[in-house]
């Protein structure tokens, strides 16, 4: 149940103690000024990195605090309570009892029943100490080895039976990163994770297995200099706890202070690949329906069934193309509907090179422009002299009486282009022939658009 609180207390508290500190520092304009930091608004960059930074030093400082508690105020263990060191012999163990039992007595009146407990649990634990294999396994596997002392007779069973008991705790540590590494994304802590892990397993063993240091100093770990007055169980439990404070710090704290590159990792690569060759042929279809349905649109109506030829390149059935049906033309209709599109869309791009908003195309296109427009009024200023001019001599043919009875007939007004007082795409053309006509150029350098828009504006008079 602790265990399951823990777990739950490191998911959410950290967040939570982040979000009220940093939203302390703040609203602090001393402590903000002191770390030169300027406040900012969530959903920022910089509050992220701020966040970031407030949130490991809250979990490490809660972790450093809780590993130094626990280094300081550790339960004692029997050598402690006696007053010696884990290295007496049993003449000295004895001696150091009785010294005890003098002191602690509940006999004597300074103890009472308040001292009862201490002194029966001591004695016990003497009472198994003073055989030299219950003492072996106190010193590995901790009080709990007194209550083997029915099972087990030897140093061998009390070793064999400790390790079983204590690789509980090693099964459930693998399983629990097994979990957290399958839960969460790839990183390159996990890596570390599972090396320490490693390092713990084989510390472990190591203490568990090297004989109990003597007065010789001939098995003294790193551990024994620096914990002198502790035995091995006891230095087993300081390295869990480093354990779970180096995987915390790992799991919480590193990747804030070290941020990691997620584009770095193989699997969301080809995720992104894959996602992105999704979305690709999506767009390849889309605009495949699209290019059809255009084709569609603008080519021939089929005929009927019955006079259909065999290479039309649509169904006899009636289509009505959509984007929620696409009905593909052949690929011989679409060549011949591109190679007919291909010269409008020439003439369209040539167009709107031509009125675009600067350049020398435009100052071409506007002094075309004035010389056709001038030609063309002068052309009309021509024509209506010679309408006068032709009217006149039918009056001087006439009567004078002849003449004033009869009302004269208004001059059919000339038949102007409509492209005549209008800069647009025909006017260029045959502004652009007509200059070339003027400088001895030939028309077959122009297209057939051209030409055609050239005679059919030739079939008005001018």
């Amino acid at each position: 149940m602790n265990s399951l609180l823990s777990l739950g207390g490191w998911a959410f508290i950290p967040d939570f103690a982040t979000k009220h500190v940093l939203n302390f520092i703040y609203q602090t304009p001393a402590i903000h000024r002191t770390l030169r930091i300027t406040p900012s608004p969530p959903h920022t960059a910089q509050y992220r990195r701020h966040y970031r930074v407030t949130f490991a030093f809250v979990v490490l400082g809660y972790l450093l605090y809780s590993l130094f508690e626990k280094l300081k105020n550790p339960p004692p263990n029997f050598y402690e309570v006696l007053g010696v060191a884990s290295t007496v012999d049993d003449a000295g163990l004895k001696a150091a009892f009785r010294q005890f039992a003098k002191r602690n007595h509940p006999d004597r009146p300074e103890v009472g029943k308040q001292g009862e407990a201490l002194f029966i649990f001591v004695r016990n634990v003497f009472e198994g100490l003073k055989e030299p294999a219950v003492r072996f396994g106190y010193d590995r596997f901790g009080p709990e080895a007194l209550k083997w002392k029915g099972q087990c007779v030897t140093k061998a069973e009390f070793l064999w039976h400790g390790m079983l008991t204590s690789s509980g705790y090693h099964i459930v540590s693998a399983l629990v990163l097994l979990f957290w590494t399958a839960l969460g994304s790839s990183s390159p802590f996990t890596f570390w994770r599972w090396i320490l892990f490693f390092m713990l397993l084989v510390a472990e063993v190591a203490l568990i297995t090297t004989p109990s240091p003597s007065l010789s100093n001939r098995h003294i770990t790193i551990l024994h200099k620096i914990f002198p007055q502790r035995v091995v169980y006891q230095h087993i439990l300081f390295l869990h706890q480093l354990f779970m404070f180096l995987n915390v710090a790992l799991l919480r704290v590193t990747p804030y202070l070290i941020p990691v590159d997620e584009f770095a990792d193989p699997g969301l690569e080809l995720a992104l690949l894959d996602r992105t060759t999704a979305l690709v042929n999506m767009a390849d279809r889309e605009a495949s329906k699209m290019v059809h349905t255009e084709l569609q649109s603008i080519a021939n109506p089929v005929p009927s069934s019955s006079s259909a030829p065999s290479d039309s390149g649509f169904s006899s059935t009636p289509q009505h193309p959509s984007f929620a049906r696409m009905e593909p033309v052949s690929p011989q209709t679409a060549t011949q509907l591109l190679n007919e599109l291909a010269p409008e869309m020439e003439s369209l791009i040539i167009e709107t090179n031509v009125k675009q908003g600067a350049g020398p195309l435009k100052t071409a296109w506007e002094m075309a422009v004035g010389r056709a427009y001038k030609r063309i009024m002068e052309d009309k200023q021509k024509q209506r002299a010679q309408v006068e001019t032709e009217q006149e001599r039918e009056a001087e043919q006439r009567s004078p009486s002849q003449s004033r009875e009869t009302t004269p007939t208004p001059s059919t007004p000339s038949r102007v282009p409509p492209a005549a007082n209008n800069a647009d795409a025909i006017v260029v053309c045959i502004c652009i022939h007509r200059e070339s006509q003027s400088r001895g150029g030939r028309r077959d350098h122009f297209s057939e658009r051209e030409r055609v828009l050239y005679y059919r504006l030739h079939s008005y008079t001018i």
